[in-house]
This record gives structure tokens, C-alpha cells and sequence, in this order.
């Protein structure tokens, strides 16, 4: 397959992977450098260690083009500074596959963070990472360039970890909003932050 995996969340391949408690959410960016498309690609996980579950998305990958294959991380009965090497074995709907090992590390998030959202620019849709150092009430709004809020995406109580929510360029009752700049602001406890992401057409 000539494919090359070249990130997953910026992290280089021999380097170690940190996971959090409970679910964790990361994408596999591949790029395909033939000329023909990679169709249902996916992802195994060989010799993982038994605190992690592992999940994989499916993705095509155009040719000569770039896409990003979503997997689930779910670390179950794990304390702080754990750590395991797994085989992460890609493989396409022809049966071809491509391997790479990878650490993984169990860590505990420090603080209260929202990051990025990706990609950004977008189109239709964005995915807006955060992370949460204790159990605390979230709430994660969109907001238009005139502080209005059109969305709350999450308003309820979670534990500690790294959390992502698709935000699918609609308002609360499900409309299509315009192109233009969109804040999101993350609020738990006493924790408040802004990011800002860029809706194309």
C-alpha cells in the first residue's frame, strides 16, 4: 500500500502516545501518494494491553490526497504512568496493511484546557478538543461574530479526561449557519476560554 501515516495528533511514530482515564479520541492523518484511491481503511490494534480498548473508524483516502482516520481509545482500570506498546496494523478493503509500534502512557490531565478546533478552516464540520483535570460541570457554546450563542454542544458533568465534540456548522434547531468566524468557549467551574474556528463554503 503506498500509503504513509505521518501523524497522530502531531505525535511522531516511536514517540509515546499519553492517554487519559476513560475514553480518549485520536486521528490517524494518512496521506496516499498513488494514484488510485485507499478504500476502507481501518485499524487494528495487536498485543495492546489489557487496560485499553481499542475502536477504529473506517476512512477512503483519495489519491494523491490526505484524510483522517478516527480512533477510540477507552483506557479502563489503569492508574497514572502505566505504560504499554502496542502494533498499530492499518489495513485497506484489498487486504493490504502497513504496521507501525506505538507507546501509550496513562497520565492524569493537570488542568482545565480547550484547544483548537480541527480542521480549521472547515466544511461543513469541526472537531473541538478539550480537556478537564476533575470531576466539574461543562459547557461548551458556539457563538456567531456578534456574541450570540446559536449552540451549546455540552452542558453537563464529567470526570477527568480529554474529551472531542463535532460541531456540525448548525444552530439548535438544526439550521445551516452562514460562513464566518465562530467562538467557542469552554466553561467548568472556574475555568473559561475562547477559541475561534472559520466556517467555509
Amino acid at each position: 500500500m503506498m500509503a504513509v501515516v505521518f501523524a497522530i495528533w502531531g505525535l511522531c511514530f516511536g514517540e509515546v502516545l499519553e492517554v487519559f482515564p476513560g475514553a480518549n479520541r485520536v486521528w490517524v492523518e494518512v496521506e496516499n501518494k498513488r494514484s488510485q484511491p485507499v478504500l476502507g481503511l481501518v485499524a487494528d490494534a495487536e498485543d495492546a494491553p489489557g487496560w485499553l480498548v481499542f475502536r477504529s473508524g473506517k476512512v477512503d483516502v483519495p489519491a494523491r490526497g490526505t484524510a483522517e482516520l478516527p480512533l477510540s481509545l477507552e483506557v479502563v482500570g489503569a492508574e497514572e504512568g502505566q505504560e504499554g506498546r502496542l502494533v498499530l496494523a492499518l489495513r485497506d478493503a484489498g487486504g493490504e496493511s502497513w504496521q507501525v509500534e506505538l507507546g501509550v502512557r496513562v497520565v492524569l490531565p493537570k488542568q482545565d484546557d480547550l484547544l483548537s478546533n480541527f480542521p480549521d478552516p472547515f466544511n461543513p464540520s469541526t472537531r473541538i478538543p478539550y480537556v478537564l483535570a476533575g470531576r466539574v460541570r461543562a459547557r461548551l457554546e458556539v457563538f456567531n461574530s456578534l456574541g450570540q450563542r446559536i449552540r451549546t454542544l455540552v452542558d453537563e458533568v464529567q470526570g477527568p479526561g480529554r474529551y472531542v465534540v463535532i460541531w456540525d456548522g448548525r444552530d439548535e434547531d438544526g439550521r445551516e449557519v452562514g460562513v464566518g468566524v465562530y467562538f467557542f468557549r469552554l466553561s467548568a467551574g472556574d475555568f473559561c476560554k475562547v477559541e475561534k474556528g472559520m466556517l467555509l463554503k
